[in-house]
């Protein structure tokens, strides 16, 4: 909402392939943003029809934003630029040893299912799959075009050091490759005072400037 109303033509794909985050995978998460991908290149005027015009801007909040990262690192060739906010890496050890622990994920496995509140405080009912799928991913998407990272130091639903440990992945990767281009890997952490939800007026005003200055858009203050 912020941004549209600030006249930028966002794309929305339904990451669930569903009603609800019940039935979210990987897969009806890549297959979203191919939709929306496949549709920008269509609608291309021919003389941008090229590989770089072809590139798309990624932005996720949350699991939306390791889908995005996690996209990027699938199809390089289809993603100009990451924007994260509070992204969701490190599933797996942070279930079991920080957020929920082992008792909790041993009974959603055992019952098959658990519920959660979801968006306007509506109950989803989740399925032990949804783990499964997204554990077998990497736990910090090896990406390869230039990221920025906006995460709440008051976060308590997705620690700011699987933000940092992600940055230190990149960090590595980059030294430990050879032949990058000018544009590769690199990676910016800001860390916000906000919390998960990074709904404070700064922390919004800095999104706005994140966007424009990465998206190469004129001022959107101004719009």
């Amino acid at each position: 909402q912020l941004l549209t109303s600030h006249g930028i033509d966002l794309k929305l794909p339904n990451l669930n392939n569903g009603p609800d985050s019940s039935t979210i995978s990987p897969k009806t998460a890549i297959d979203a943003i191919h939709a929306v991908f496949d549709e920008e290149a269509k609608n291309k005027p021919a003389e941008k029809q090229n590989s770089k015009e072809k590139k798309i801007h990624l932005i996720g909040s949350s699991l939306g934003g390791y889908v995005a990262a996690l996209y990027a690192s699938k199809y390089p060739e289809r993603v100009k630029s990451l924007i994260l906010i509070c992204p969701s890496f490190d599933m797996e050890n942070r279930w079991w040893n920080g957020t929920w622990g082992k008792g909790f994920m041993d009974t959603w496995k055992e019952e098959g299912a658990r519920d959660f509140r979801g968006p306007s405080n509506v109950t989803v009912r989740v399925p032990y799959r949804f783990v499964r799928d997204f554990c077998v991913m990497p736990a910090f998407p090896r990406v390869v075009c230039p990221t920025v990272i906006l995460h709440g130091v008051h976060d308590q639903v997705v620690p700011v050091s699987a933000s940092e440990r992600f940055v230190e992945v990149m960090q590595q990767q980059q030294h430990a490759s050879v032949g990058n281009t000018e544009e590769e890997r690199t990676a910016v952490l800001e860390i916000i005072d906000d919390d998960h939800a990074m709904t404070k007026p700064e922390t919004l005003r800095l999104l706005l400037k994140t966007v424009e200055h990465h998206w190469d858009l004129s001022p959107l203050s101004g719009r």
